[in-house]
C-alpha cells in the first residue's frame, strides 16, 4: 500500500524568497528535468536494449519511493519514437477486463469507441499490429494487480507471440509482492512466463547529493545562482542519512530543509545569507529610502501647519 506523500508544502512566497520558481522537491516534474547519472543511464540502456533485441517482459522491482515511476517516465521518453505506448497505473481493483479496456482505448482502431466493442482483446491487438508493429504496455504499481489479471496478461502475450513474436512488449513495475506473484505464476502456468528482472536500488550518498543539487538548480530563478546557497554539502549529507537514498524521503527532507532556510533567514533578518534575487523578494514589501524621506517631510509639514492653525 502506498504511503501518502509527506513533502512539506512550500508557498509561492517562500519559493520566491529563496530564489526558486517552483518546488524542486515536487513529485511532478517535466520529463526533461528528470535526474539521471551514469549508473541510472546504464540501467536504462539495459532496458532499452532489451526492448530492441527481445520481446521478453521486463519487471522492475524496487521498494516504495525508489524511483520506479521515474524510470518508467524516462523509458517512455526514450522509446517514444519506436513504440506505441499504453501506460497504466494498477490498483488493487484492476481486473483483466478493465486492463483490456484501457488498452483498447489507447490503441483504438477508429475514432468511434463502439468500433472496437465487438472484438476480443486478442483480435483487437492483431488489428492494431497491422498499423503499429510495436506496442509497449507499461504497468506501474503492478504489485497491486490481481493474480488472475497477471496470469491472463501473460497468457494473452503467449498466444500473440505465436503469430506476432515481436509486436507486444510490456514492462511491469512494482514492489516485492510482484516478484512473489511471478514465481507463483511460473510454477503453475503452462505457457512461457520468462522475464527479465531488474532491481532498482536506492541512491547512494554521492547520487543523493547530486540529485538534491540538480533538482534545486533546475528550479532556480537566476542562472548564476549556486544550489549550495540553499542547501550545502553538510545538509545534503543529512538528507541522505535520513532518507537512505529513497526518492520520497529525499523530497520530504529536502523540502523541510528549505522551509528551515526560509524561516531562519526571515526570523533573524539574515538577508546576507540570501542571494541578490532572494533579497529583492524579501525587501520588495518595504518602502524605499526615498519614499520614507518624502513621507517624513510631508508628516513634519503637516504637523507645522496644524500648529500654525492652532495658534491663530
Amino acid at each position: 500500500m502506498s504511503q501518502p506523500n509527506q513533502t512539506a508544502v512550500l508557498t509561492q512566497q517562500q519559493l520566491a524568497a529563496l530564489g526558486l520558481q517552483c518546488n524542486p522537491f515536487s513529485a511532478h516534474v517535466d520529463a526533461d528535468c528528470l535526474y539521471t547519472d551514469s549508473i541510472l543511464e546504464m540501467t536504462l540502456n539495459v532496458i532499452v536494449q532489451s526492448l530492441t533485441r527481445s520481446n521478453q517482459p521486463i519487471v522492475l522491482l524496487a521498494e516504495q519511493g525508489s524511483g520506479k515511476t521515474t524510470f518508467l517516465r524516462k523509458i517512455l521518453q526514450l522509446t517514444h519514437p519506436q513504440f506505441q505506448t499504453c501506460a497504466v497505473r494498477a490498483t488493487d481493483t484492476l481486473n483483466f477486463e478493465q486492463l483490456c479496456q484501457k488498452m483498447q482505448a489507447k490503441w483504438s482502431l477508429d475514432a468511434s469507441p463502439q468500433a472496437d466493442s465487438n472484438l476480443s482483446i486478442e483480435n483487437h491487438l492483431i488489428c492494431v499490429f497491422e498499423k503499429h508493429p510495436k506496442c509497449l504496455l507499461m504497468i506501474d504499481d503492478a504489485h497491486n494487480m490481481e493474480h488472475s489479471c497477471l496470469m491472463r496478461l501473460f497468457e494473452l502475450k503467449s498466444r500473440l507471440d505465436e503469430m506476432y513474436p515481436n509486436a507486444l512488449f510490456f514492462i511491469l513495475s512494482g514492489e516485492t509482492p510482484l516478484k512473489l506473484s511471478l514465481i507463483q505464476l511460473d510454477n503453475h502456468a503452462s505457457y512461457d512466463c520468462n522475464h527479465l528482472q531488474i532491481n532498482i536500488r536506492s541512491l547512494n550518498l554521492q547520487q543523493t547529493m547530486s540529485y538534491v543539487q540538480y533538482r534545486i538548480h533546475q528550479c532556480m530563478l537566476a542562472s548564476d545562482q549556486s544550489p549550495q546557497s540553499l542547501l550545502d554539502m553538510h545538509q545534503c549529507e543529512a538528507i541522505y542519512k535520513k532518507s537512505q537514498g529513497n526518492f520520497n524521503q529525499i523530497h520530504i527532507q529536502g523540502a523541510r530543509y528549505l522551509q528551515q532556510k526560509y524561516t531562519l533567514s526571515t526570523s533573524e533578518g539574515d538577508s546576507h545569507s540570501l542571494t541578490t534575487p532572494q533579497k529583492k523578494v524579501l525587501l520588495s514589501g518595504f518602502p524605499s529610502k526615498k519614499t520614507i524621506i518624502i513621507l517624513t517631510a510631508l508628516f513634519i509639514s503637516l504637523v507645522i501647519l496644524l500648529a500654525l492653525i492652532t495658534n491663530t
